[in-house]
């Protein structure tokens, strides 16, 4: 659960807006958005994505407590529309993802992740994959996805509950990978299994690396959001204090090679509309 983000910002020299590049799909933006969200729809905005049909579009998402939709929201901070998910549930909505098109002629997706954990009740997560909609054309409407047109993948993580609050999406592969908000002094990059395709099997998911994370706080442990880079060669994940770089692909040993940046230690924290997503972004009040 995350508190009402009201700055979104976007990094520029941690450039992590891979998906905001529109001719290559694993270019950078490397421009800086800053904005304050306007529209109080947007209460407690928890999952950012930057699209990749508009550079300097955002999509987003409220935590808990919310209908299953994704806001459209431009590089001012204003609301250009929302999108509603027919048929779908948000239990705890903690973050999307960008799958931009694998193929030339293919379509961009976005991802959503029904995958924390409000009260300790859910075990089971889920994903939500829908083809991107352009959102500058939502003109300030409401564009409803119908339940036919949305897949769905279900899955858990090994040995019992786990929140998490990251969700990335392989740039070359498509293929989902989630980092547990508190899993120890070395959380696991867990990934979906096998063929990705969408259906009512519930997939456990597998640790495809443990990750050292070289802080010794909680909240410097507390992983709040990620994505991977240019060509998918490393990810980096935001802790509640700090920004982790990662080499990818990772090994069954912890990686030695992490670099670490601190936050700006004397800045209020609230909210984790926290992607180093393609967005490169984080929330603050």
């Amino acid at each position: 659960m995350k508190g009402r983000a009201a700055r979104i910002l976007a990094l520029s020299l941690l450039p992590l807006a891979m998906g905001c590049g529109h001719e290559d799909r694993s270019a950078w933006s490397g421009k800086l958005f800053s904005f304050r969200l306007r529209d109080p729809a947007l209460r407690e905005a928890s999952g950012i994505a930057c699209s990749s049909l508009r550079e300097g579009w955002f999509w987003m998402h409220n935590d808990s407590g919310d209908r299953a939709r994704l806001f459209a929201v431009d590089a001012h901070g204003r609301m250009g529309g929302e999108v509603r998910l027919q048929g779908v549930l948000a239990l705890d909505w903690e973050d999307c993802a960008l799958e931009p098109a694998l193929r030339k002629a293919g379509r961009p997706h976005l991802w959503v992740g029904d995958i924390g954990n409000n009260l300790g009740l859910p075990i089971l997560k889920a994903l939500y994959r829908i083809v991107e909609p352009d959102p500058a054309g939502l003109a300030g409407k409401a564009f409803e996805i119908p339940k036919r047109e949305i897949q769905v993948f279900r899955c858990r993580f090994p040995r019992g509950r786990r929140d998490c609050e990251c969700l990335m999406v392989h740039p070359l592969t498509g293929r989902p990978y989630l980092v547990p908000a508190l899993d120890g002094p070395s959380p696991g990059l867990f990934m979906w299994p096998g063929k990705i395709e969408p259906g009512g099997k519930v997939r456990v998911l597998e640790k495809a690396a443990v990750l050292q994370v070289p802080l010794s706080t909680p909240e410097g442990r507390r992983i709040r959001g990620g994505d991977f880079g240019p060509g998918g060669k490393w990810f980096v994940l935001r802790s509640l204090t700090h920004v982790l770089v990662y080499p990818f692909p990772g090994s069954p040993r912890a990686s030695s090679r992490v670099k670490a940046w601190r936050w700006n230690p004397g800045e209020k924290r609230s909210g984790s509309a926290g992607k180093g997503k393609r967005a490169g972004s984080s929330a603050f009040p």
